[in-house]
């Protein structure tokens, strides 16, 4: 969960599967995951119409994401969390 005043209707619906079924704790970032095919071709494309939620290099610095860019945040399971999509080529 993430401590904001935006509230799942304010934010896109997450188009991939359930945070907890890919991610994973890693320190210091918190929690990551990588999906795959389909998946991962789904969330990508709907990251690219929530722009900043797409950390690639070049185009957001990562200081901008974690200083509370509502952009990177999304509705999933009725609840908002923060989810940044970053490619991996």
């Amino acid at each position: 969960m993430v401590d904001t005043a935006l509230t799942v209707a304010d934010v896109p619906e997450w188009p991939g599967p359930a945070p907890s079924e890919f991610v994973e704790p890693n320190y210091p970032s918190g929690l990551c995951g990588t999906l795959t095919g389909p998946e991962a071709k789904d969330v990508y494309e709907a990251a690219l119409e929530h722009p900043t939620a797409l950390l690639e290099e070049g185009q957001l610095e990562e200081g901008e994401i974690l200083s509370g860019n509502p952009d990177a945040l999304w509705a999933s399971k009725g609840i908002v969390v923060w989810l940044v999509v970053e490619p991996q080529w």
